[in-house]
């Protein structure tokens, strides 16, 4: 990820060099310090805890940085858990060291907002019901060519009668579904939106979709929706059998 990158040059000599085994789960704390990793050899997975069970969200490797958080997104890493895949090289850094840097750069500050935001987003795709059957590589291939969108009150994500809508994953805040003006359901964090118009049962919307709080909604592509559906028929049945839920009887 770009942002692991240019975050890199900001942490360069910060910091120890530590060493751990395969298998091993590293912990969020090292001598009784909250660290941020900046891995230089091997690969991690991380998995996000749902019923006390861990669910793979992705694997990382060397140049990425793990247990970033930001004052947006606080809680993002303390609910992963991460485990080296191999043997790994990393350069531990106290939190307390990055959060004093961060208020004295912007630059920095929005860097760790934007990282803390992908992590968030992977978490949410990973634990979704519909989405959890997808392997690492169909995940990539969704969220890859995905788009942010982030809107405030009162602003349009679908319009009734546009050309084209989307499949959408509500990430947080709340949409209000209308029909010439009259609500006909509200959706909220982890709902999934614009499903009826991607499979053809309309040629277009056939409702108006309007922020009612601030949200953040990802938008799939198309193209990458239904080649992932082709090949991966479970997530096909669990998103046609959300369609079938939602058409008029």
């Amino acid at each position: 990820m770009i942002w692991d990158e240019e975050i890199a040059s900001e942490l360069d000599g910060l910091g120890e060099l530590s060493r751990y085994a395969a298998g091993t789960w590293l912990q969020d704390r090292v001598k009784g310090q909250t660290v941020v990793r900046r891995i230089l050899m091997g690969h991690v997975d991380v998995h996000a805890m749902k019923m006390s069970r861990p669910v793979l969200v992705g694997r990382y490797g060397p140049g990425d940085i793990l247990g970033i958080r930001s004052r947006i997104y606080p809680l993002d890493e303390p609910r992963s858990r991460c485990r080296a895949v191999s043997d790994i090289e990393c350069d531990e850094i106290p939190w307390e060291t990055i959060e004093e840097l961060s208020r004295k750069s912007p630059r920095l500050e929005s860097l760790m907002r934007n990282i803390a935001r992908m992590r968030v987003y992977g978490v949410a795709i990973a634990m979704h019901p519909a989405f959890s059957c997808l392997n690492l590589d169909e995940r990539k291939t969704l969220f890859d060519n995905a788009i942010i969108r982030l809107l405030a009150p009162g602003e349009h994500l679908i319009c009734k009668r546009d050309d084209k809508a989307h499949l959408y994953l509500l990430v947080s805040g709340t949409v209000d579904v209308r029909n010439n003006d009259t609500s006909i359901v509200k959706r909220s964090k982890g709902e999934i939106l614009g499903e009826i118009s991607l499979f053809g049962f309309s040629e277009y919307p056939t409702a108006d979709v309007i922020a009612e709080h601030f949200s953040e909604i990802i938008e799939f592509r198309d193209a990458d929706m239904l080649d992932v559906m082709n090949n991966n028929p479970v997530f096909k049945q669990r998103i046609t059998a959300l369609v079938g839920s939602r058409l008029p009887a």
